[in-house]
């Protein structure tokens, strides 16, 4: 397990453990996920002067914020990945 993935992992259990745990089982029976994703932002910063909206604590709040909402709570994915986009285009000041 790399640094970024066990640092994940981290936040997640912070943030809720049960949440963590509930979700944690949950898409191991009904998603599949890619386990080991290497993303690098490195050309995208570089090249393009991005920067990143979110850290990786917000970012993985994010994340499992969705996965609750729809797993959980049973909220129609459609609806929440809609609202989820729209409250990230006003925090990267997209309009």
């Amino acid at each position: 397990m790399n640094k970024l993935t066990r640092e994940v992992q981290i936040v997640m259990k912070k943030l809720t453990e049960k949440q963590y745990y509930y979700i944690q089982d949950a898409l191991l029976s009904k998603f599949y996920e890619q386990e080991n994703l290497q993303l690098n932002s490195n050309k995208a910063k570089k090249y393009l002067n991005w920067k990143p909206t979110y850290n990786i604590k917000q970012s993985v709040k994010f994340t499992t914020d969705w996965y609750f909402k729809v797993i959980r709570t049973g909220e129609c994915p459609k609806k929440v990945t809609n609202d989820q986009i729209k409250k990230y285009m006003y925090d990267s000041k997209i309009y």
